[in-house]
């Protein structure tokens, strides 16, 4: 329920009203109230925010649109900043009344008691299951697609995204595919782990570190539109020579050392094993990493000049790995996956 004043609710309708604020002065309004007014003010300001940044994400992506002009441009931040002020003023996207909750127990306000109605309209929070967790990424699939209609760059496949057949998989490695802590990640990789990097001659918990930056331990694996694993472990990317299996996803990259997220095809595998091979495969088919492969004695010298040569956008990507390196454990290769 919205506890504020007729005369404030009007007051705040309008983002050109700099003077709204001044109503939380008056006598007639008590501190939950105040407290209410001030938690809309400051979701809508983080509201006005994420509006800015994504419009400039799009802009950059949308360089060089005829349609696209500096006047354009002013409307669209006039019409951000309207939109976050009638968001929160509204139900908004719960900042608001999480900051109230919190907030008032400082204050020494009294919560309303709850009614059995509220209890009835509260949302179930109860574990996913894993048929509901696939149509919940195939969701996410469509309307990160939705999301991005401005087509791909530098060759890239421009046509409508059509869903690929399930792929066949085979070994030990695809009958559980989630990890469940940092420990378990470098246990179930280590073996596959081992086996590519003594053919390189690098120490296999570089590699562990380096694919731990890119999925953050597993937790964040680029997923099919099915919503199956693609078992990308180093984020390489699908180009015109790759002919296998892809999976699109949202992924962030650095332009002038400023993050911007885009939609990009990722090479699809399936197993951890055709991961690391591929990314041997990978290094060795670019001469551009030709370099860095002459240095996989030195982990250090080894990232360096796999950032030097492109591989990743961020311009800290050698430092993260090496800190995960220095922190990873040691790891038996017997119980874990190939």
């Amino acid at each position: 329920m919205n506890v504020l004043p007729a005369a404030l609710q009007r007051a705040t309708q309008s983002y050109t009203d700099l003077s709204a604020l001044q109503a939380l002065k008056k006598p007639s309004m008590d501190k939950a109230q105040q407290l209410d007014a001030v938690a809309r003010q400051f979701e809508s300001l983080l509201t006005a925010q994420m509006l800015q940044a994504m419009r400039q994400a799009n802009r950059v992506l949308g360089e060089g649109n005829p349609f696209s002009s500096y006047s354009t441009e002013f409307y669209e931040d006039m019409f951000d900043q309207q939109l976050a002020v009638s968001l929160s003023g509204a139900r908004g996207l719960g900042l608001a009344e999480v900051l109230v909750r919190q907030l008032s127990g400082d204050l020494g306000l009294s919560q309303s008691p709850r009614s059995v109605e509220d209890y009835f309209d509260a949302p179930v929070r109860s574990p996913l299951t894993a048929e509901e967790r696939q149509v919940l990424t195939q969701a996410q699939n469509v309307l990160d697609r939705a999301f991005d209609q401005t087509g791909q760059t530098d060759g890239m496949h421009t046509g409508p995204i059509t869903a690929a057949e399930p792929p066949v998989r085979h070994g030990e490695d695809v009958l559980d595919s989630r990890f469940e802590s940092p420990e378990e990640f470098v246990s179930k990789l280590a073996p596959a782990a081992k086996e590519v990097a003594e053919e390189m001659g690098v120490d296999y918990r570089v590699l562990l570190a380096q694919a731990a930056l890119e999925t953050g331990w597993g937790q964040h694996m680029i997923r099919r539109e099915s919503g199956e694993n693609s078992f990308n472990l180093f984020g390489i990317k699908a180009d015109a020579r790759w002919r296998g299996d892809t999976a699109w996803t949202l992924t962030t990259e650095y332009v002038g050392g400023q993050p911007i997220r885009t939609r990009a095809p990722f090479r699809a595998y399936n197993s951890w094993t055709e991961s690391f091979r591929d990314y041997v495969n990978f290094l060795n088919s670019n001469p551009r990493y030709q370099p860095a492969l002459e240095q996989v004695a030195d982990p250090e010298a080894y990232t360096e000049a796999l950032q030097a040569a492109g591989y990743a956008t961020d311009p800290a990507y050698s430092q993260k790995i090496l800190r995960i390196l220095h922190r990873l454990p040691q790891a038996d290769a017997p119980g874990g996956e190939s």
